[in-house]
């Protein structure tokens, strides 16, 4: 991880992470364990795990095939950020949203430049980039998820869609089944270092 970290501060512009995920559904839910056995749009990943500790059928899918998808019956739901309510018209098609606390899941990006392309720049064009990145361009990721979020909210309101709020108690249960999971991966990383 330190290796990572220091090659990061050579050529790292900035860092983000989306909104909390959300489960987009076409039929309500009352507990976790209606959602065993549904065709559910994932992207890989920690969704992948997620959707297997829910018993879900993880279909992968990226966002702009998961309108089509649902209108098709090919899924019965779909992982995404709440922006996803509204940029892909997701509200329409998949009318009852559940969120959990946190979320679902939460995806982290990293910009970067290549060092030798870096290198290969002006002084002023680096200058130039490193005035618009850093904590400025994290801070700016930050508030166009959060932007983008609200306005996927206002626009299931809009059109109807339900939000469903389930009890502690499968909030409770969810926690649980999530909470192996970044041990979990880290076991995977450390054998791949």
């Amino acid at each position: 991880m330190r290796y990572w970290l220091r090659r990061y501060e050579k050529s790292g512009l900035g860092l983000g992470v989306h909104g909390p995920g959300a489960l987009f559904l076409a039929e309500p839910i009352e507990s976790l364990d209606d959602l065993q056995g549904r065709r559910v749009r994932i992207g890989g990943g920690v969704m992948a795990d997620i959707s297997n500790a829910l018993s879900l059928t993880g279909v992968a899918l990226p966002p702009g095939g998961t309108y089509e998808a649902a209108t098709q019956g090919v899924v019965d739901g779909a992982m995404l950020t709440l922006e996803g309510l509204k940029s892909f018209r997701l509200a329409e098609v998949l009318p009852y949203t559940v969120q959990m606390p946190g979320g679902f899941y939460r995806g982290s990006f990293s910009m970067v430049i290549n060092p030798d392309t870096w290198q290969s720049l002006s002084e002023e064009d680096r200058n130039a980039i490193m005035d618009v990145s850093g904590e400025k361009l994290s801070r700016l990721f930050g508030f166009m998820m959060d932007t983008v979020d609200v306005r996927g909210v206002e626009f299931a309101k809009e059109v109807g869609n339900t939000f469903i709020e389930l009890p502690p108690e499968e909030v409770e249960n969810f926690m649980q089944l999530a909470a192996s999971l970044p041990s979990d991966w880290f076991e995977v990383a450390a054998e791949k270092v």
